[in-house]
């Protein structure tokens, strides 16, 4: 998620019914978009803590300080994140949270539709530019492509690389 977005979670867009975990997100243009959260991951079940501790008492799920009918600003979260910054001696920008994270579910094989949409991104070229195939990825896809024209699952007029794929890998 955006920053922004994050920020402005509030309780009520927060579904953690058993099976359809998700948060529904406000993003660019006031579109909407749900974020599916995967059982068994400890940020899941760390959520469902402040949803059983906060969720009756406030609107937000990072309210703003002594006034928690308002979302945390961005000059504060930017300030938290800095003393973060601080305290674990890591220069990165939050946003390239967001950039590492397109990029990790690319090089693990999601397809990028799904990343897109995760991102909230309305053009894939946007998707893209976020997230990076390194090296080994595009060999394992090479590999698995060359496997699949041998077993025959490639048409042979769609294989325009002919032999000379072999020959790279």
């Amino acid at each position: 998620m955006r920053i922004r977005e994050t920020l402005s979670i509030r309780f009520c867009d927060i579904d953690l019914s058993h099976g359809e975990e998700k948060i529904i997100v406000r993003g660019k243009g006031d579109r909407l978009r749900a974020i599916p959260l995967v059982p068994g991951l400890l940020s899941l079940e760390l959520l469902r803590e402040e949803v059983n501790k906060y969720g009756a008492d406030q609107i937000y799920l990072f309210p703003q300080p002594g006034d928690i009918s308002q979302p945390l600003s961005y000059n504060d979260a930017s300030a938290l994140w800095r003393q973060l910054q601080k305290q674990t001696g890591t220069r990165y920008h939050v946003h390239q949270i967001r950039h590492s994270c397109a990029t990790s579910l690319l090089n693990d094989g999601v397809d990028i539709e799904i990343i897109r949409q995760l991102l909230g991104h309305q053009d894939i070229q946007t998707t893209s530019h976020y997230a990076k195939l390194d090296i080994r990825a595009l060999r394992k896809e090479l590999i698995a492509y060359v496997q699949r024209r041998e077993r025959g699952l490639v048409r042979e007029d769609s294989a325009v690389w002919g032999n000379t794929l072999q020959v790279l890998i």
